[in-house]
């Protein structure tokens, strides 16, 4: 697979960031859909079965020529716009405080932690 390897080529320094970031992504996600009420579990696996359609999707595009630049471009682009959502996910928390002027919704642990 193009995440574990460059261009054919196993490379240490690909595979160990992206076997580490998958196994800690999926242990996170588990984890928060073995502890989560009904709500947070249906939203959990709302949103791992998006992310998974998309890169699936993506892989199968990618690999029948749909697009003009190669597979591998395809797939990192599909990640990055991926990891943007992810990463912009906390900003519906700060409008749902700035809309009901409460900041009950932000977590404390993840405000300790800098997320």
């Amino acid at each position: 697979m193009y995440c574990f390897s460059d261009g054919g080529e196993q490379n240490v320094w690909i595979v160990i960031p992206n076997v580490v970031g998958l196994s800690l992504g999926l242990f996170f996600t588990y984890t928060g859909h073995a502890m989560g009420n009904v709500q947070q579990k249906a939203s959990i696996m709302k949103s791992f079965v998006s992310y998974a359609s998309a890169i699936a999707l993506a892989i199968a595009a990618a690999f029948s020529g749909v697009f003009s630049i190669p597979a591998k471009e395809v797939i990192g682009r599909v990640g990055i716009a991926l990891l943007m959502i992810y990463y912009c996910s906390p900003l519906a928390t700060i409008s749902t405080v700035i809309k009901t002027k409460n900041a009950e919704s932000i977590d404390p642990l993840l405000t300790v932690a800098g997320q």
